[in-house]
């Protein structure tokens, strides 16, 4: 459960975090500044959220902190895709999502020390991660997309 749980989340946070700025710009019609702006937002929040989220899972402890960090993650995941052109929900969840971003691999690999050995908790996260660019890639481009890329 907690290698699929971030094999989902990965997926959400990379997927969303790598086209994040093509999103903004070919899909909703931002300018390439408005929308290599949402990187720094995004950079300026993971630090709020490292700061923030990390010492609250500490009280709380982590299993539930993870369980409401995905469940603000989503939201804002959906939040993003029903901004529609505007800059302002997109930058906010963007921010948003990125407070829980920070501090979403540090709680999961903390996690994962909690629940397996040493020797197998690389493999539990990593298979996670290993694989979310690759069906990113693979399943939600368009194969003229991936054909009018190449050389």
């Amino acid at each position: 459960m907690v290698g699929f749980s971030y094999f989902c989340v990965s997926y959400g946070l990379y997927g969303i975090t790598t086209f994040m700025v093509d999103y903004a710009q070919h899909q909703l019609g931002l300018t390439l500044a408005k929308a290599g702006l949402l990187a720094t937002v995004h950079g300026i929040a993971q630090v709020l959220g490292v700061l923030t989220v990390l010492p609250f899972s500490d009280y709380l402890g982590r299993k539930k902190t993870l369980i409401f960090s995905n469940g603000i993650i989503c939201t804002c995941l959906v939040g993003i895709i029903l901004s529609g052109g505007s800059w302002i929900l997109l930058s906010l969840f963007v921010g948003l999502m990125a407070v829980f971003y920070g501090a979403t691999f540090p709680m999961y690999g903390a996690c994962a020390g909690d629940y397996f050995p040493e020797e197998i908790m690389g493999t539990v996260i990593g298979a996670g991660a290993i694989t979310v660019h690759w069906v990113s890639v693979c399943f939600g481009t368009p194969p003229e997309a991936i054909t009018r890329n190449r050389p």
